[in-house]
């Protein structure tokens, strides 16, 4: 009988699992969630017992062949279409993509870890970034779980116990109202003014960043039936943001005035009010802040900042339910731009 013990220690949660079989040796692994420690389980005891109604382990499988099938069976319930560079990237260039998945090792994992920022996955000697590595590590992680649970071509993942790449620092950037201000007359905006270009409804869909913390691709996909300028929301319906949960986001004043340069005319609330390539943004938002003299900003630096703002007029339940954020510790983690200098003015009127 298989009993699964959990565990928590510096590396995180894990489950032991013991199966006790008399006439045997009590056999042990450590899996790292509960799920894949059933699975294994129950494969361990169906070879003791030669159960035959269990599937047996489907043998020949490459990493290679893993990923074309995940590519084909998981990408297309995913909204991000980035992995699937990576996967591809994966698929040509890793280590162990022709072997056997049976055959991969944990050294084969840890090796391939520790050797990532030296390979020539992004050209010889060129240093990854560490978000970066994380996320290769995480989505090569999920194709030999899905293996694992799913498909039943592996019995045990090499992944688990094996601690993913360090942990990058959140971003720090922000924006001042200088260079805001920088910004828009690079692209080409003036303060009230109606768009003309794509440049210009990039700048007002930033502005609108910095005053809703809504996501770029959240601001562009927005329909006139999605604005409710007399109730000052906007309503994001399922599937249309990161996390597919819907929200609405409430709107300040300057919010209101930028959503009324861009209300298409007539009565269709399937009228779009940005008609933008997003992809093209992009290259104009790095050449805008290029243009303005800015250093390392992005577009998504204005949710941060706009987060931070926000939180001056928001109690951290209604801000988390403005951003979309279900886990506090992000949106402080983050999202939220610390500040000495005014938490020590609001001390030197008190005293304690």
């Amino acid at each position: 009988m298989a009993s699964i013990e959990k565990r928590v220690g510096k590396n995180g949660t894990a489950y032991r699992v013991a199966i006790k079989r008399v006439g045997h040796d009590t056999i042990y692994n450590t899996l790292p969630s509960k799920a894949e420690a059933k699975v294994w389980a129950s494969i361990r005891e169906a070879e003791l017992s030669n159960n035959p109604n269990v599937s047996p382990v489907i043998k020949g499988k490459t990493v290679a062949d893993a990923i074309d099938r995940y590519v084909t069976d998981v990408c297309p319930t995913h909204k991000s279409k980035s992995e699937l560079r990576a996967l591809d990237y994966m698929k040509r260039t890793l280590p162990f993509a022709g072997r056997l998945m049976s055959e991969v090792t944990k050294d084969d994992v840890t090796t391939w870890r520790d050797t990532m920022p030296r390979s020539a996955w992004h050209g010889v000697g060129k240093e990854i970034k560490s978000s970066t590595k994380l996320r290769y590590f995480a989505k090569l992680r999920c194709v030999f779980k899905v293996a694992l649970l799913e498909w039943q071509w592996i019995r045990v993942t090499p992944f688990a116990d094996i601690k993913p790449p360090a942990h990058c620092k959140p971003r720090s950037a922000g924006w001042s109202d200088s260079d805001i201000r920088a910004l828009c007359l690079a692209l080409g905006y003036r303060r009230g003014q109606k768009p003309q270009t794509q440049r210009q409804q990039l700048a007002i869909a930033f502005l609108i960043a910095i005053q809703t913390a809504m996501r770029k691709g959240e601001i562009f996909g927005l329909q006139a039936g999605q604005v409710d300028l007399a109730s000052r929301i906007v309503t994001l319906r399922d599937g249309e943001t990161k996390t597919d949960e819907g929200r609405q986001v409430a709107l300040t004043t300057e919010a209101v005035a930028l959503f009324k340069l861009v209300m298409p005319t007539g009565n269709r609330p399937d009228a779009r009010l940005f008609n933008v390539n997003v992809k093209s943004t992009v290259n104009e938002f790095r050449a805008g802040c290029k243009a303005a003299g800015l250093g390392d900003v992005r577009f998504h630096d204005a949710r941060r900042e706009s987060a931070t703002r926000l939180s001056k007029h928001m109690n951290v339940m209604e801000l988390a339910a403005q951003t979309g954020h279900s886990n506090i510790n992000t949106l402080y983690r983050v999202y939220y731009k610390k500040n000495a200098t005014a938490r020590a003015a609001k001390l030197a009127k008190i005293a304690i």
